[in-house]
């Protein structure tokens, strides 16, 4: 039935929205299992409904996936737009959280998006959809200079600014330096009843909202995953929507038959909708994103409070409860940059990178290269990974993995083009506000290797990159606590994030065992205190630190130099050099150990990693083995043969090697993950020093 067609009852408009996404970097067997389970079947569902009208959204890796291998889907769904009954919706590309990119990447990844679709479907976007829903209020400047006259968000976001659910059946309009945007509020009752429910308590919950002025509008979204990909029990969702459903019929086909046989409920599209309608009223919204997320973006002890608040709220009859409910949102999305250090890493990674580019751009370095490189740029941008809540995010290594590859190329490509216009020469060292804390860090830049220190952290290595191979071996996700670990046993967390070159002064009768449980008691703050710069010179950095230790009857002081420096005999083979000087400058005699450790990974998973003594050409083996695994050496190799990858390393003087694996663990609706993220390698150097005795120890790594 046409909008604008007089009807002598109330109606409600029902326009379905699927989101369909996979992330950059995501494996090609996952892509091919959720198109069967879920895309393939829910396309086909609906280009069998025709009446039912659709706003489809493909994220870009997705489209391109989908577009390389399996070209009868998108023509499917072009048939479904030729035909009118469906309206796709643009986004960023490769679907980053907008608010946290630079303006012009926001609007060139939109524009990016908007190009691709008219190239496909022949229909011009102008309605996107807002990856995760994180708003906030400077994004209709960008969304407007895109192009986009509408976006969803979740209804909850207008609820937080006090409006009750009824006042959330219309679009709203707001704006940022005078560019609107018109937003449409996805209903929250309706997105827990599907497909959770029978079709009919959706089609009662939509009685009750339908009006005689005919402009209510409630919007339906969901992942296009979640119609067949998503745990369901013993079953998945593909068993409701395709094959039994709760009472034999196909949840999916009976939901749709129930829309085509209800005259007043109005199938729609956004497009047609704002066509004849206008907004209800200027609204201005809050920092918030979807509930859940807003909710895993708190530091782990806040979540726990706040599930327990909410618990309070919904089973005790409790003064204010419906307001606890109404204006609870939990945190901010830009806390994951803080709560995770991976996160924040990557993301200022991707904006040094960024310059890099742009000064390249400056320069006027080739239009295309230039291009190709802001691709890469793009693609690192991809939100999945900067996260962490029911699902993997930050914690899955391939997509970690895949941000640094994307952004070690640009870089490297980028480096090229500055080098060949005479304005970039390496190898440098930079000092820097590299993570925008006002505390600068330092970055050694070889022609194979990038080097990235933070003194104030202990004087440890933060990020250590092959350009050769396009990879982070830093890239190790911190042992830290979650709230689904409270009642988990035996798990072990890292006091300090993860980084190379760590340093700890134990005690003497220091085991094994307490080091690798993190059970350890640390003689001195030499681990997380801050370190002065007190020499940088070509490409060697030495950092300074004195410390007072309560050892012997009037402790002592003592004086501990890092340095680290690059050298290689050509531009394909460079060597980073760790060098560690402990100094008695006090009265009594220094006994312990100096612990000095480094999380390393490669590219391949741990049964693809070959770790060799090179003393004696012996294997290590690692994959069966629970426990640590101690070894006496000078040279050691670990290598992945099937990346053709090779580390060398060589300690000064011989050195207690322990090797150990580092697994983290989620708890998710899939039950219990331990997911291998690297090796920890941690070197023993005993030390026995009088009063003015110093002793010196070095690590060396070759790629």
């Amino acid at each position: 039935m046409p909008l604008n067609e007089e009807v002598s009852e109330a109606i409600v408009y029902f326009p379905l929205i699927f989101h369909a996404h996979q992330p950059v970097g995501q494996f090609d067997h996952v892509c091919e299992k959720v198109f069967q389970s879920s895309y393939n079947p829910l396309i086909k569902e609906l280009y069998e409904h025709s009446k039912v009208k659709v706003c489809l959204h493909y994220s870009g890796f997705l489209l391109e996936w989908l577009e390389y291998n399996h070209p009868e889907h998108i023509d499917m769904v072009r048939s479904m737009v030729k035909r009118g009954q469906a309206e796709i919706l643009s986004g960023g590309y490769y679907e980053p959280i907008l608010a946290v990119i630079p303006e012009e990447d926001r609007v060139d990844q939109i524009s990016l998006h908007k190009t691709r679709i008219k190239e496909i479907f022949n229909y011009d976007p102008k309605g996107l959809w807002l990856a995760e829903r994180v708003w906030e209020p400077q994004l209709p400047k960008s969304l407007h200079k895109a192009g986009i006259e509408y976006v969803l968000i979740d209804d909850n976001h207008i609820k937080y600014l006090g409006f009750k659910e009824e006042e959330t059946f219309y679009p709203f309009v707001t704006e940022d330096q005078g560019y609107p945007v018109k937003i449409f509020p996805i209903n929250e009752t309706i997105r827990y009843l599907t497909p959770w429910k029978l079709p009919e308590e959706t089609k009662d919950f939509l009685s009750r909202v339908k009006n005689f002025e005919k402009n209510r509008i409630v919007v339906f979204s969901s992942d296009s995953e979640k119609m067949g990909e998503w745990p369901a029990g013993d079953r998945t969702t593909h068993d409701i929507c395709y094959v039994s459903g709760y009472d034999g019929r196909p949840w999916m086909s009976a939901f749709l038959k129930m829309i085509e046989e209800t005259p007043w409920i109005i199938p729609t599209t956004l497009s047609e909708y704002v066509a004849v309608f206008n907004p209800s009223s200027l609204i201005y919204l809050p920092t918030v994103s979807y509930d859940k997320l807003s909710v895993w973006s708190l530091p782990t002890g806040a979540q726990i409070g706040y599930k327990k608040m909410m618990e309070i709220a919904e089973h005790q009859e409790i003064y204010f409860k419906s307001l606890i409910f109404w204006f609870s949102k939990g945190g901010f999305w830009r806390n994951f940059l803080t709560k995770y250090s991976e996160s924040s890493n990557m993301h200022n990674k991707m904006l040094y990178v960024r310059k890099k580019i742009l000064e390249a751009e400056k320069r006027g370095a080739d239009e295309s290269l230039i291009g190709t490189l802001k691709r890469e740029l793009f693609k690192a941008q991809c939100n999945d990974v900067y996260w962490h809540g029911l699902f993997g995010g930050v914690y899955l290594r391939s997509l970690r993995n895949s941000v640094y590859k994307h952004l070690i190329f640009a870089e490297r490509e980028a480096e090229k083009l500055l080098q060949n216009l005479s304005v970039f020469k390496l190898p440098r060292m930079l000092e820097l506000d590299f993570n925008c804390d006002f505390i600068p860090e330092i970055l050694i830049e070889g022609h194979n290797l990038n080097v990235y220190i933070s003194p104030h952290k202990g004087g440890s290595v933060f990020e250590l990159d092959s350009k050769k191979a396009l990879f982070n071996l830093l890239n190790v996700k911190t042992r830290v606590k979650e709230p689904y670990h409270e009642n988990v046993p035996g798990l072990i967390f890292d006091r300090h994030s993860l980084q190379a070159f760590r340093i700890y002064l134990l005690p003497e009768n220091s085991t094994k065992t307490s080091v690798m449980q993190r059970e350890y008691q640390e003689l001195g703050s030499l681990s997380w205190g801050d370190f002065r710069i007190e020499e940088l010179k070509d490409t060697k950095c030495v950092l300074k630190r004195e410390e007072y230790l309560k050892v012997g009857q009037n402790g002592t002081n003592i004086t501990f130099l890092k340095s680290f420096q690059i050298a290689g005999t050509n531009r394909q083979n460079e060597t980073l050099t760790a060098t560690f000087t402990i100094e008695n400058k006090g009265p009594e005699t220094l006994k312990g150990q100096l612990i000095i450790e480094t999380p390393l990974v490669l590219i391949s998973e741990l049964e693809q990693t070959k770790i060799t003594n090179l003393e004696n050409n012996s294997e290590i083996p690692l994959k069966e083995r629970e426990e640590s695994i101690e070894q006496k050496y000078k040279k050691l190799s670990i290598s992945d043969p099937y990346n053709n990858l090779n580390i060398k390393i060589t300690a000064t003087p011989q050195s207690c090697l322990l090797i150990d694996k580092i697994l983290t663990t989620n708890i998710t609706d899939f039950g219990r993950e331990d997911t291998y993220q690297g090796l920890l390698l941690v070197h023993t150097f005993p030390f026995n020093l009088n009063p003015n005795e110093k002793q010196e120890s070095r690590i060396s790594l070759t790629l």
